[in-house]
């Protein structure tokens, strides 16, 4: 019984591996910052985000910009999926991030900072109510 076990976990790694190794040749494994690692989900829908912002040689920005969106069900790490995106995208620069509620907005700064994004960040809010704000 202990020997099919070790055999199992032993088929299972090199499964693990062989992914790892894949997206590593693809390049589908380097957002990465600290623990934070991307689900393969995640990595489709950065490549997605990238795909469709991307500016090709000769090709002009529309008029109103470039824009996309992300949609997916709750907990599957849209955060992550924006930061990893804007760091593919602007690695330097400035990202604009707009979020409808406080709660997103401190989710998103913790979540952007465990990513590894150390640049400042600016909240502009319209409450004015809040004694906290």
């Amino acid at each position: 019984m202990m020997q099919l076990e070790k055999e199992a976990a032993s088929q299972v790694m090199q499964r693990v591996v062989s992914r790892e190794e894949t997206h590593r040749l693809w390049g589908l494994e380097t957002f990465m910052a600290g623990d934070t690692k991307l689900r393969p989900h995640q990595v489709e829908a950065v490549e997605a985000v990238v795909s469709g912002l991307e500016i090709r040689s000769g090709q002009r920005i529309p008029e109103n910009g470039l824009r996309g969106q992300v949609h997916a069900a709750c907990g599957t790490g849209k955060t992550f999926i924006a930061a990893a995106a804007a760091q593919r995208i602007a690695p330097r620069g400035r990202v604009l991030v707009l979020v409808p509620t406080l709660a997103l907005l401190s989710q998103t700064v913790r979540e952007w900072r465990e990513f590894g994004h150390a640049g400042p960040m600016v909240a502009v809010c319209s409450m004015q109510d809040d004694p906290r704000l």
